[in-house]
């Protein structure tokens, strides 16, 4: 599971602009999109206003349009993973998750391959993985721990664990389908 930090807030827009016309995005539309998410942004304080500072990264949460953007920005990391390494890869709100089969020694490969690949896609994009809200869940806590020795050798400080919560649902390896008690209150 790979988790963006400040997703929203750090997409690059020149990259993102790029993309969204690569996926033949209609221009007319993205162009008033992207006065919308690049206008002159204030603070308001006690009924006090800042000056406005012109922003060149980040897109607006409230937007109708934010989710469309970022699933841009994320079927651009998934798009070169998943045409070069055998794995899935689902789009969420602002990450990923990364699914692979098969003997141990290929599902350790494919989860090297393609954590080292997504997290230099995502430098480059200029993003950034919440080492902390990320996790690698197998089906045996000693296949996740035999993935994570190489990645830490890679420079990928992502952790075993035994099993993650991304988006308020909690997601548990092959050995466990479901946990008997939920983390917090819904």
């Amino acid at each position: 599971y790979y988790d963006m930090a400040k997703f929203y807030d750090s997409i690059a827009n020149d990259l993102f602009v790029g993309w969204a016309l690569e996926l033949d995005f209609e221009p007319r539309l993205l162009y008033l999109a992207m006065l919308l998410h690049t206008c002159p942004r204030t603070l308001r304080v006690h009924g006090c206003l800042s000056q406005g500072d012109v922003v060149s990264t980040g897109i607006l949460a409230g937007c109708g349009a934010a989710n469309t953007f970022a699933r841009i920005v994320l079927h651009h990391l998934c798009e070169k993973v998943v045409y070069s390494i055998p794995v899935e890869l689902r789009e969420y709100v602002d990450g990923l998750a990364q699914r692979s089969e098969g003997l141990p020694a290929a599902v350790v490969r494919h989860t090297v391959d393609a954590c080292a690949l997504i997290t230099r896609l995502a430098g480059e994009a200029r993003l950034e993985l919440s080492v902390t809200k990320c996790g690698v869940v197998g089906s045996s806590v000693a296949l996740a721990r035999r993935a994570c020795a190489p990645l830490r050798a890679a420079g990928c400080r992502i952790p075993a664990v035994h099993h993650i919560r991304d988006l308020g649902l909690d997601a548990a390896g092959g050995r466990k389908r479901r946990l008997a008690v939920s983390r917090q209150s819904w």
